[in-house]
């Protein structure tokens, strides 16, 4: 009886232990992730989410400018596989407010960031991140996604919004994409997969 007592509370003081660790794990990550979202202009990121609690697997990315050696861009992604009926909510609420979306293949997309391509004719095409900064959390494969996402753009705008003007180089945008930011979400309906972007360039 006394080895089973004993046996009982290791058992006990290790499960309190994996959940202290993983309490504190996740303050850091919340913690990061606060601190990301105060690195930029909160008309640029509020349609990141504030509870995470319906969100897993979650994987965040932040970049500098200058900090990637293709595309010298700035931004923000947070990558998570959501609950159904947060998913359904999100795209339920993005139609209802009239957000443009578009497929991965849409020939109308500038990928911001992909040196290999020319956009310069594509005079109304619509900025999105490549993401390819995160292919290799995500899945990806040579800077495009799956096919079945849905890049819904919830702004995008033209103007300089990084400190140095010459921020892209080797890139053949539109002149009138020269500078700029997008921001958005992508959606994949089979995983309840999610993508909150931010792009500035």
């Amino acid at each position: 009886m006394k080895y089973l007592i004993l046996i009982f509370a290791g058992i006990i003081t290790v499960s309190s232990c994996l959940t202290q660790r993983q309490e504190s794990q996740e303050k850091k990550w919340l913690d990061e992730y606060n601190k990301a979202l105060m690195t930029f202009a909160p008309d640029q990121i509020n349609h990141f989410p504030n509870n995470l609690t319906q969100l897993s697997n979650r994987e965040l990315h932040i970049f500098y400018q200058g900090s990637t050696e293709y595309n010298h861009k700035a931004g923000l992604m947070l990558s998570a596989i959501s609950d159904t009926m947060f998913y359904k909510s999100l795209i339920d609420a993005l139609v209802l407010r009239n957000i443009s979306n578009y497929s991965i293949s849409s020939d109308s997309l500038i990928f911001i960031g992909d040196t290999l391509n020319d956009y310069s004719n594509i005079v109304n095409g619509k900025p999105v991140p490549t993401f390819i900064d995160i292919k290799d959390q995500f899945g990806l494969s040579n800077a495009r996604l799956n096919n079945r996402e849905r890049i819904y753009i919830i702004e995008s705008k033209q103007g300089e919004f990084l400190n140095e003007t010459n921020s892209v180089k080797g890139l053949e945008l539109p002149d009138n994409w020269s500078h700029g930011y997008s921001r958005g979400i992508v959606a994949d309906s089979l995983e309840y997969r999610l993508i909150y972007w931010l792009v500035i360039w």
